[in-house]
């Protein structure tokens, strides 16, 4: 089973794939995670995408293809779960091929713009100024949300109210994955 999760920074994403990994067995792909090991293994594509990220540009697609036909190929879970991957149509078209004959769900983690904003000013990371975070919404509602409606056609997609606590939305994600199984 693939599932994808989706949503704005600071949705919990990450904290709900990490529930996923430690209590239902699934193996995590998130692009964030690999890129940062690329970088630091220091291979001739890692310092390529380290360019970007030093830039504060995003990684083009093609490497990010890259990372993911070798996590396919690598993994031996059939239990997997893409964190934040596909965000725009052009991925959703590389993850399609990387992915194959292979079936998957959407679950989408609906938070409002105050909500991130005021979980992602909580973090406290250097880079999570209002402004920035402002930016960050926008351009992740710009390049999501065609990909959201798309899945939503398609009838892959389920919506979770992202603003309860973490185990309600944990024990939701459950309830619609196990629907599937």
């Amino acid at each position: 089973m693939i599932v994808v999760l989706l949503g704005p920074p600071g949705s919990g994403k990450g904290t709900q794939a990490d529930f996923l990994k430690k209590k239902d067995g699934f193996e995590v792909f998130s692009t964030g995670d690999l890129i940062r090991e690329e970088i630091e293994r220091g291979t001739p594509m890692g310092r390529e995408m380290k360019e970007y990220v030093d830039r504060g540009e995003l990684v083009p697609d093609e490497y990010l293809f890259s990372l993911v036909s070798k996590f396919l190929q690598n993994s031996h879970n059939d239990r997997i779960i893409f964190d934040g991957f596909p965000r725009n149509l052009s991925q959703d078209e590389m993850f399609r091929k990387a992915i194959g004959d292979r079936d998957f769900i959407t679950i989408f983690l609906n938070v409002s713009d105050e909500t991130v904003l005021k979980r992602l000013l909580n973090r406290m990371r250097k880079d999570d100024s209002e402004e920035v975070i402002k930016r960050r919404l926008k351009v992740y509602k710009e390049n999501t949300y065609p990909l959201i409606e798309k899945y939503r056609r398609e009838g892959r997609l389920y919506d979770v109210d992202g603003e309860k606590s973490i185990e309600e939305v944990y024990t939701r994600i459950k309830e619609i994955i196990d629907a599937h199984i």
